[in-house]
Protein backbone atom coordinates (compact mmCIF):
# COMPACT_ATOMS: atom_id res chain seq x y z
CA UNK A 1 0.00 0.00 0.00
CA UNK A 2 1.54 3.43 -0.98
CA UNK A 3 2.05 5.75 1.73
CA UNK A 4 0.13 9.17 2.24
CA UNK A 5 2.38 12.07 2.14
CA UNK A 6 1.63 15.11 4.49
CA UNK A 7 -0.17 17.69 3.21
CA UNK A 8 0.93 21.70 4.11
CA UNK A 9 -0.40 25.05 4.23
CA UNK A 10 1.51 27.73 4.69
CA UNK A 11 0.20 31.57 5.09
CA UNK A 12 2.96 33.83 5.29
CA UNK A 13 2.20 37.39 6.81
CA UNK A 14 4.94 40.04 6.85
CA UNK A 15 3.73 40.80 10.25
CA UNK A 16 4.03 37.37 11.66
CA UNK A 17 6.45 35.21 9.26
CA UNK A 18 5.02 31.99 8.03
CA UNK A 19 2.63 29.51 9.70
CA UNK A 20 2.38 26.31 8.69
CA UNK A 21 -0.20 23.72 8.96
CA UNK A 22 0.94 20.01 8.15
CA UNK A 23 -1.83 17.39 8.14
CA UNK A 24 -4.03 20.42 9.97
CA UNK A 25 -1.39 20.58 12.53
CA UNK A 26 -0.05 24.46 13.20
CA UNK A 27 3.73 24.57 12.93
CA UNK A 28 5.20 28.08 13.75
CA UNK A 29 7.90 29.35 11.79
CA UNK A 30 9.18 32.60 12.48
CA UNK A 31 10.34 33.68 8.97
CA UNK A 32 9.37 37.32 8.31
CA UNK A 33 11.49 38.44 5.22
CA UNK A 34 9.51 37.38 1.60
CA UNK A 35 12.72 35.96 -0.04
CA UNK A 36 13.28 33.60 2.69
CA UNK A 37 10.13 32.89 2.93
CA UNK A 38 9.90 31.86 -1.27
CA UNK A 39 13.06 29.62 -0.21
CA UNK A 40 11.97 27.72 2.17
CA UNK A 41 8.88 26.84 -0.23
CA UNK A 42 11.20 25.58 -2.85
CA UNK A 43 12.91 23.43 -0.45
CA UNK A 44 9.63 22.14 0.92
CA UNK A 45 9.27 18.31 -0.36
CA UNK A 46 5.70 18.60 0.54
CA UNK A 47 2.54 19.29 -1.47
CA UNK A 48 1.80 22.70 -0.30
CA UNK A 49 -1.06 25.43 -0.87
CA UNK A 50 1.02 28.71 0.18
CA UNK A 51 -0.65 31.85 0.35
CA UNK A 52 0.79 35.58 0.85
CA UNK A 53 -0.70 38.10 3.06
CA UNK A 54 0.09 41.59 3.43
CA UNK A 55 2.18 41.78 0.30
CA UNK A 56 1.14 44.70 -1.57
CA UNK A 57 4.20 46.13 0.98
CA UNK A 58 6.47 44.70 -1.54
CA UNK A 59 4.72 45.29 -4.71
CA UNK A 60 7.85 48.09 -5.46
CA UNK A 61 10.40 45.96 -4.57
CA UNK A 62 12.03 44.56 -8.12
CA UNK A 63 13.85 41.69 -6.65
CA UNK A 64 10.97 40.08 -4.86
CA UNK A 65 8.53 40.84 -7.46
CA UNK A 66 10.78 39.29 -10.25
CA UNK A 67 11.47 36.28 -8.16
CA UNK A 68 7.57 35.61 -7.44
CA UNK A 69 6.79 36.46 -10.86
CA UNK A 70 9.43 33.26 -12.34
CA UNK A 71 7.78 30.92 -14.72
CA UNK A 72 6.95 27.95 -12.31
CA UNK A 73 7.27 29.53 -9.14
CA UNK A 74 3.24 29.31 -8.71
CA UNK A 75 0.71 27.60 -10.55
CA UNK A 76 -1.40 30.45 -10.25
CA UNK A 77 -1.58 33.97 -8.43
CA UNK A 78 -5.01 35.00 -7.22
CA UNK A 79 -5.84 38.56 -5.76
CA UNK A 80 -8.37 38.79 -3.19
CA UNK A 81 -9.97 42.19 -3.45
CA UNK A 82 -12.94 43.57 -1.20
CA UNK A 83 -15.31 41.36 -0.63
CA UNK A 84 -18.62 41.83 -3.13
CA UNK A 85 -22.30 42.90 -1.20
CA UNK A 86 -23.26 39.13 -1.42
CA UNK A 87 -19.78 38.16 0.18
CA UNK A 88 -20.39 40.65 2.78
CA UNK A 89 -23.69 39.36 3.49
CA UNK A 90 -22.11 36.20 4.64
CA UNK A 91 -19.36 37.89 6.78
CA UNK A 92 -22.52 39.68 8.66
CA UNK A 93 -23.95 36.51 8.64
CA UNK A 94 -21.16 34.92 9.96
CA UNK A 95 -20.22 37.40 12.52
CA UNK A 96 -23.67 38.17 13.98
CA UNK A 97 -23.80 34.21 14.29
CA UNK A 98 -20.88 34.41 16.32
CA UNK A 99 -22.54 36.46 18.57
CA UNK A 100 -24.83 34.28 19.33
CA UNK A 101 -27.62 35.86 17.16
CA UNK A 102 -29.94 34.87 14.47
CA UNK A 103 -29.06 36.79 11.32
CA UNK A 104 -32.96 36.28 10.44
CA UNK A 105 -33.67 38.70 12.89
CA UNK A 106 -31.58 41.57 10.53
CA UNK A 107 -31.83 43.62 7.53
CA UNK A 108 -28.91 42.21 6.14
CA UNK A 109 -29.63 43.77 2.93
CA UNK A 110 -29.29 46.93 4.55
CA UNK A 111 -26.18 46.04 5.83
CA UNK A 112 -24.59 45.23 2.41
CA UNK A 113 -25.86 48.83 1.29
CA UNK A 114 -24.06 50.83 3.75
CA UNK A 115 -20.99 48.87 3.71
CA UNK A 116 -19.34 49.38 0.33
CA UNK A 117 -16.15 48.80 0.34
CA UNK A 118 -15.51 47.53 3.76
CA UNK A 119 -13.06 44.63 4.61
CA UNK A 120 -14.19 41.63 6.42
CA UNK A 121 -12.47 43.03 9.74
CA UNK A 122 -14.01 46.40 9.00
CA UNK A 123 -17.36 44.90 9.20
CA UNK A 124 -16.47 42.87 12.48
CA UNK A 125 -15.47 45.73 14.09
CA UNK A 126 -18.69 47.82 12.69
CA UNK A 127 -20.61 44.95 14.88
CA UNK A 128 -18.38 44.68 17.78
CA UNK A 129 -19.43 48.26 18.61
CA UNK A 130 -22.73 48.09 17.76
CA UNK A 131 -23.01 45.70 20.22
CA UNK A 132 -21.79 48.26 22.77
CA UNK A 133 -24.20 51.23 21.53
CA UNK A 134 -26.98 48.84 22.38
CA UNK A 135 -25.63 47.50 25.64
CA UNK A 136 -25.06 51.13 26.57
CA UNK A 137 -28.63 51.83 25.40
CA UNK A 138 -30.30 49.13 27.35
CA UNK A 139 -31.31 46.79 24.71
CA UNK A 140 -30.22 44.01 22.48
CA UNK A 141 -28.50 44.49 18.46
CA UNK A 142 -30.82 46.12 16.16
CA UNK A 143 -30.24 46.62 12.50
CA UNK A 144 -30.14 49.95 13.43
CA UNK A 145 -27.07 49.89 15.74
CA UNK A 146 -25.21 48.11 13.29
CA UNK A 147 -26.05 50.67 10.33
CA UNK A 148 -25.46 53.96 12.66
CA UNK A 149 -21.59 52.26 13.36
CA UNK A 150 -21.12 51.25 9.77
CA UNK A 151 -21.88 54.87 8.88
CA UNK A 152 -19.81 56.24 11.51
CA UNK A 153 -16.80 54.06 10.13
CA UNK A 154 -14.35 55.16 7.66
CA UNK A 155 -12.85 52.22 5.70
CA UNK A 156 -9.64 51.85 4.47
CA UNK A 157 -11.09 51.64 0.81
CA UNK A 158 -11.47 55.71 1.76
CA UNK A 159 -8.13 56.84 3.48
CA UNK A 160 -6.67 54.46 1.21
CA UNK A 161 -8.10 54.38 -2.24
CA UNK A 162 -4.82 55.43 -3.68
CA UNK A 163 -2.86 52.86 -2.49
CA UNK A 164 -5.82 49.89 -3.48
CA UNK A 165 -6.30 51.66 -6.74
CA UNK A 166 -2.69 51.00 -7.43
CA UNK A 167 -2.41 47.50 -5.93
CA UNK A 168 -5.54 46.96 -8.13
CA UNK A 169 -4.05 47.74 -11.04
CA UNK A 170 -0.96 45.59 -10.26
CA UNK A 171 -3.27 42.57 -9.66
CA UNK A 172 -5.54 43.72 -12.98
CA UNK A 173 -2.39 42.75 -15.35
CA UNK A 174 -0.82 40.14 -13.49
CA UNK A 175 -3.33 37.95 -11.07
CA UNK A 176 -6.21 35.98 -11.22
CA UNK A 177 -9.49 37.27 -9.39
CA UNK A 178 -10.32 35.69 -6.33
CA UNK A 179 -13.84 36.01 -6.27
CA UNK A 180 -16.18 34.95 -8.87
CA UNK A 181 -17.89 38.44 -9.48
CA UNK A 182 -14.26 40.43 -8.81
CA UNK A 183 -14.28 43.99 -10.80
CA UNK A 184 -10.58 45.46 -10.72
CA UNK A 185 -11.22 49.41 -11.13
CA UNK A 186 -8.04 51.01 -12.11
CA UNK A 187 -8.96 55.49 -11.70
CA UNK A 188 -5.72 56.29 -13.31
CA UNK A 189 -6.65 55.34 -16.88
CA UNK A 190 -10.38 55.47 -15.99
CA UNK A 191 -11.54 52.22 -17.26
CA UNK A 192 -12.68 49.47 -14.79
CA UNK A 193 -12.83 45.42 -15.88
CA UNK A 194 -15.90 43.05 -14.65
CA UNK A 195 -14.69 39.69 -14.31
Amino acid sequence: MASMRSKQLMIWSATQGIRKYEDSKKVDEQIRDPLNALNHIELSTFPAIFVMLDFHHYLNDNVIVRKLRRKGRFDEIFFVDLPQPDEREEIFNSHIRKRKRDPGNFDRKAFTGNSEGFSGAEIEQAIIFSLFDAFVAGHDLTTDDICKSLKETVPLSQTMREQIDGIREWAGMRARPASRKQMFTVSAAGRRIEI
